[in-house]
This record gives C-alpha cells, sequence and structure tokens, in this order.
C-alpha cells in the first residue's frame, strides 16, 4: 500500500510540473498563441483518460483541479484546464469544482457547472443541487435544472418543480423532470399539463425512462392530448399493454397515428387487418407486411397510391408470381406505377424472379416484351444475353431496339461476333451497340481482329475507327488503299495518332477525290491537336507534311492552327522557318504569336524569340503591333 501511495504521489508531481509549463502559454495575451498548448494539454488528458490508465487518470485528474482552483493561475488557464476535467475528471475533481460552482467568476462557474454535470462521481450532484437551492439569475437556475436532470437527481424534483411556471424556465425545468422520470417528477409535469407545451414532450420521455409508468402516462396522453405527435409518441408507450388502441389508430384518421401504429404491429397482423384500412393506412401497411400474395393482390387496388406501394414492396418480397404484375404495371400503368414496376423489375430477388423475366422477354405483347428485356439489361443478367440477341435480330423492331439497348449496355467479348451479323444486315441500332460493346473490351486485339475479319461494312468500318487498335487499322488502311470510300471515311475518324501516317498517304496520292484530301489533312490536324501524349516532334513533323500536302488556303490554316497547338521549342522553330515562305508567311505569322502565348509560362525565351521573329518578316503593321503587345505580356 506504501509503494501505491508512493507511486501516486510521484505521479500527482509529475503532471503538476507538465501542468506548470504550460499554464503561461494557455493564459498568453495573444488569443491565438494559447492554441499549441491547448492541444497539447488535452492531448494529455486523452491519453491520461484511457482504459488502463486510471492511475495516471486520477493523477492528472488531482493535479488539473488543484490548479483549477488555485487563485493564482490566471483565469483563461483554468477555463482550459476545466474543460479538461469535463472529460476526464473523476471524484478527485468535486471538491475543487464545487468552490469554483459557488465562485464569483461567471466563465468558471459555468465551466465547473458542465464538469460536474459529466462527472461521474455520486457526490458530484451535491454541489449543483445546493447551488440551485441557494438561487441565482433565471439562466442560471436553467442551467443548473439541466444539469441535475442529466443525473436524473430525484431529490432535486422539489427544487425544479416551481420553476415549471416561470415564462423563462418552464420549458427547460419540464424537459428536466421528464429526463429525472420519477414519480414525483412525472406528478410535477402532470400538474401543469395543458398550460405548458413542454410538459408534453417531457412526460413522454418520463415515460420512456421508467417502464413502470409508461403505460399509464401514455394512456393519459394519448386520451386527453389533442396534439397528433405527441398523440403517436404515447400509442409507443401503450403498444404493448393497450393493443386495442393501436389497432383503432390504424383504422382511424389521423395519418401519423396510421404510421406509427404500423411501426407498432407485426406484418402478420398488418395483413389481416389490410381490407379494412383506410388508403393511407394500406400504403404504410403494405411498406412492412410480407406475404407476396397479400401485396400482389394490392396492385389491382382502386387507388393508384396502393398500387405504387405494392409495386414497391414486391421488390424486397416478389419472386416469381410477381413478374407478370410488375411487367403489365411498366408496360400499362399510370406514369407512377411505370416507375415503380421498372424499378422493382430490377431489384426483385425472390426464388425464380429472374428466370420468370427471361420468360417474359420472350412472349407476350411487344410492350410487355421490351420492358422485360429492358429489365434484364438493368439487372446485368448476363445469362440472357444469347436472348437478346436473338430477340435483336426479329422483324418487331421495338423488340429489336430493345434487345440490342440491352446488349450494349450488358453484353461483353461473347456478343460481338452476333452483333457484326447485326450490323452487316443493317439492323438499327446495331452500330451503336457494336460500339458500346467494343468500347468496354480489355482486349483490343481481339476485338480488332473480329472486326477486320468483317470489315467490308460501313457500319463495322465506323466502330472500328471508333475501337481502334493495330488490327483494325491495319484492316481499314488496307481497304483504304484501295480506294474504299468507307474504309477512307472511317481512317478520317480514326483517334489514335497512329492513323497519321495512312492519313498522309491517303491525302497525298496521285487522283485521290478531293473530298478524301480534304478530310484527311482534317483527321492529321485533329490528331496533332489531340495528341498532347504524343512526342513533341512527331506532331510536329505530321503537322508539317500535312502542310506540303495542303492544296487550299483553307487547309494551310488549319494545319497552321494544328502545329501552334503544340506547345514546344521544336513546334517554334518550324513556324519560324516558315515565316520566310511566301505561300504561308501570314499564315505562320499567326499561328507564331498563338503559340507565343501558349509557351509564355513554360517557356519564355521561346515565346520572346516568336514574337521578334514575326516583328522581323515585317509582314503587316497589324502583325507588327500584336507583335509588339507579345513581347511586353509577362
Amino acid at each position: 500500500m506504501k509503494s501505491i501511495l508512493i507511486a501516486f504521489t510521484l505521479a500527482v508531481a509529475a503532471s503538476a510540473a507538465q501542468l506548470d509549463e504550460l499554464i503561461p502559454k494557455l493564459a498568453d495575451e495573444v488569443v491565438t498563441n494559447r492554441y499549441a498548448a491547448q492541444m497539447e494539454l488535452q492531448a494529455i488528458a486523452s491519453n491520461a483518460s484511457k482504459p488502463g490508465n486510471e492511475r495516471a487518470g486520477a493523477a492528472l485528474g488531482s493535479a488539473l483541479a488543484a490548479k483549477a482552483a488555485d487563485a493564482s493561475v490566471p483565469q483563461p488557464a483554468r477555463v482550459w484546464i476545466i474543460r479538461q476535467l469535463e472529460y476526464m475528471g473523476r471524484g478527485e475533481a468535486v471538491p475543487a469544482l464545487t468552490i469554483l460552482l459557488n465562485g464569483t467568476d461567471a466563465e468558471l462557474r459555468e465551466c465547473a457547472r458542465r464538469a460536474l454535470e459529466k462527472n461521474p462521481d455520486p457526490k458530484a450532484v451535491e454541489p449543483l443541487r445546493a447551488a440551485l437551492q441557494k438561487g441565482g439569475d433565471i439562466n442560471w437556475k436553467i442551467g443548473l435544472a439541466h444539469s441535475l436532470g442529466e443525473k436524473r437527481d430525484a431529490k432535486s424534483v422539489v427544487l425544479i418543480a416551481p420553476l415549471l411556471t416561470d415564462p423563462k424556465a418552464g420549458s427547460a425545468a419540464a424537459k428536466a423532470l421528464g429526463a429525472i422520470a420519477s414519480r414525483e417528477a412525472v406528478a410535477a409535469l402532470w400538474n401543469v399539463f395543458g398550460r405548458l407545451d413542454a410538459a408534453n414532450e417531457a412526460l413522454v420521455c418520463a415515460g420512456n425512462r421508467d417502464a413502470s409508468q409508461a403505460a399509464a402516462i401514455g394512456k393519459r396522453l394519448y386520451a386527453e392530448c389533442p396534439l397528433s405527435p405527441v398523440r403517436a409518441a404515447a400509442l409507443t408507450l401503450v403498444a404493448k399493454s393497450e393493443p386495442k388502441l393501436v389497432e383503432d389508430a390504424l383504422v382511424g384518421h389521423d395519418v401519423r397515428l396510421q404510421k406509427t401504429a404500423v411501426d407498432l404491429l407485426s406484418p402478420a397482423k398488418l395483413a389481416a387487418m389490410l381490407p379494412k384500412l383506410p388508403d393511407t393506412a394500406k400504403v404504410f401497411a403494405l411498406r412492412v407486411i410480407d406475404s407476396e400474395k397479400t401485396v400482389l393482390d394490392c396492385t389491382t387496388e382502386k387507388g393508384e397510391a396502393i398500387r405504387v406501394a405494392a409495386l414497391e414492396r414486391l421488390s424486397d418480397i416478389g419472386g416469381a408470381a410477381s413478374v407478370p404484375a410488375l411487367i403489365n404495371a411498366a408496360a400499362n400503368g399510370s406514369e407512377l406505377e411505370k416507375v415503380a414496376a421498372v424499378a422493382s423489375l430490377s431489384r426483385v430477388n425472390g426464388d425464380g424472379a429472374g428466370q420468370a423475366i427471361v420468360r417474359q422477354a420472350g412472349q407476350g405483347s411487344t410492350a410487355t416484351r421490351v420492358v422485360a428485356i429492358t429489365a434484364l439489361a438493368a439487372r446485368v443478367e448476363k445469362a440472357a444475353l444469347s436472348s437478346l440477341l436473338a430477340y435483336a435480330g426479329e422483324a418487331d423492331a421495338e423488340v429489336s431496339k430493345a434487345a440490342l439497348a440491352s446488349i450494349g449496355k450488358i453484353g461483353g467479348d461473347e456478343s460481338l461476333d452476333g452483333l457484326v451479323k447485326l450490323v452487316l444486315a443493317n439492323k438499327p441500332g446495331a452500330k451503336d451497340a457494336l460500339q458500346a460493346v467494343a468500347g468496354r473490351s480489355a482486349n483490343k486485339s481481339v476485338v480488332g481482329r473480329k472486326l477486320a475479319a468483317q470489315a467490308q461494312s460501313a457500319g463495322v468500318l465506323e466502330v472500328m475507327s471508333l475501337v481502334g487498335g493495330a488490327d483494325a487499322l491495319a484492316a481499314v488502311v488496307k481497304l483504304a488503299t484501295a480506294g474504299n470510300d468507307d474504309a477512307i471515311r472511317a481512317l478520317c475518324q480514326w483517334r489514335e495518332f497512329a492513323a497519321v501516317k495512312p492519313l498522309l498517304d491517303v491525302a497525298a496520292a496521285p487522283g485521290v477525290k478531293q473530298v478524301h484530301h480534304v478530310l484527311a489533312i482534317q483527321a492529321v490536324c485533329r490528331l496533332v491537336k489531340a495528341g498532347e501524349n504524343e512526342p513533341a516532334q512527331a506532331r510536329v513533323d505530321a503537322a508539317l507534311a500535312a502542310l506540303q500536302a495542303a492544296g487550299r488556303e483553307q487547309e494551310k490554316k488549319q494545319v497552321m492552327s494544328a502545329l501552334a497547338s503544340v506547345k514546344d521549342r521544336k513546334a517554334a522553330d518550324s513556324i519560324i522557318k516558315l515565316l520566310t515562305d511566301a505561300s504561308v508567311r501570314t499564315d505562320a505569322a499567326h499561328a507564331a504569336l498563338s503559340l507565343a502565348d501558349g509557351l509564355r509560362k513554360q517557356d519564355r525565351g521561346s515565346a520572346k524569340k516568336l514574337a521578334e521573329a514575326v516583328k522581323k518578316a515585317n509582314i503587316s503593321s497589324d502583325l507588327n503591333k500584336k507583335a509588339e503587345q507579345s513581347l511586353k505580356k509577362k
């Protein structure tokens, strides 16, 4: 025992030493300078109050309490010290906090009240009760009543009850008494029932706190209070003792009470009572009932809200039997029913639901089949892809369109061959589906080879241009070289920089059609601008080759614009050389000034060099002026 006492004494001394170092910083005249010390003390207190650190926590608590009560410690430091006691103080802090609670400093008094309120030691309630008995201004009394309520101090009821009639303190007093929930507290609340609104909520609180009084409180509140929210809360208090009241509330006309009653009754009871319920109560009940047959029967009720609630509920409890009703509602119901049914079809997961939707997709009217086919995509039913491909080939345009849209959403590489055939058959929507599926493929080379094997259709060629890949490009180039118009157009839509060389070959080919020549030059310009991840020299070379192949003034302007998009010294050097070419010098000057703006932040030297070159070329007074302005920019 002696060794434990010595250890505790040493721990207290160590904690006091730490505090002595922090106190001047906690009271720094500059408020913002206190923050670091505040966080350090908070961390020390947090660590000391961890489970297993009881001895250290008690030592620190004693040290903090001593400093909090020490009038020589600056007030700002004492405030922060008491805040730590609020979270980790125990019995060792109660005497010091009691002194502060009865002191003259209002801020320290308030801090002490909060700390005592949270202090778990049984003795912590006594100074709070004594302070309320002593009195003070009304706000102080309210704070003390709150603290005593939090501590559920039954002995304080006699002190708090008189505050119920105070206009300022009445609500706080009622809340405190509701928290205390003793029989005396409840009696005091009934004394002001009907005159103090806060008493209603306080009585409900008391009923929840004390099970022995719950039924009596609830029954009287339900019978005498006209307020629907209070009666709903009261209903929960009497649910076990007065089940008839709950059932009566369910068949009544108060919507709030209906909802509360639904929450209190079992799904089986709700199902049994369903036929005699008002429409609003049926809607609430349908969200809980777990009988699929009962809910299914409600999908044909007269009230739209009931039908919608039933359709929504089937998403959670429905199986194969629910699918026809959901599909019919999604195809032929009101707008609200359609939304609910479509959402449920995407989620319904009871026995056989998925297989039932697959069956519905292959039979029935066009409208119901389209709904089922669309649901398969929403459910990502990949096992149905072979069936969807078959539906996509049908003569019914709506069914085919829906099937292709679904394949586009969930199809993978296994669907490519079938989609290519549908594209070749000119099925509307097949090209979009093929593009979507091919674009998702993780193996572009396989996709490219599959598409290349069928690269005779304009639709397939267009998809190839969007998907890309070396195999697809080789197939398209081969056809383009042979003069295939669709292949040339596909090549001109290519998204990968690798298409630049064959595009330049098309543009420079002898006897090339003017439209193909123009499209090829435009495509090269597009790839040069978009190829920010490509080597700058490759982009510059591509632009210069396109410039050499360009025939018309408009095309040369486009090439110059592309060259100016390459924010690199190599592009700058190339444009400067073109300033001496009489055929393009004006466009080169505009490109130079554009590139100068783009390079100014990353390569100020090249930007300056471009502007000086334009000025030296002396092409026009307007360009000279712009070059001067460029040189002045920072």
